[in-house]
């Protein structure tokens, strides 16, 4: 498990917000630490830059969802926003 704080806010976040389309600016905001700092603790607990960790996630409940729903992929695709074509180089 992650031992900081502020990783564990930022992690709380993305569960909360997987479906959202998730901007670096608004993480600030929920660790109370500047963007750099925050970055940096959470790359060195987790190994995963946040843009890794998002992306591992959506895939892994999109895996989910395909597995144990009767949703479509491109339902899925939307939903999880793989629809944005900057998806991949923001977060």
């Amino acid at each position: 498990m992650y031992d900081s704080e502020v990783t564990q806010k930022v992690i709380a976040f993305i569960e909360r917000n997987l479906t959202e389309d998730l901007q670096l600016n608004s993480f600030p905001a929920v660790t109370g630490y500047s963007k750099h700092h925050w970055l940096r603790v959470f790359k060195q607990e987790t190994g995963k830059s946040i843009g890794e960790y998002i992306r591992i996630r959506r895939l892994a409940m999109a895996a989910t969802l395909l597995l144990h729903s009767e949703k479509l992929l491109i339902t899925i695709a939307f939903y999880f926003t793989f629809n944005h074509r900057k998806h991949s180089r923001d977060v």
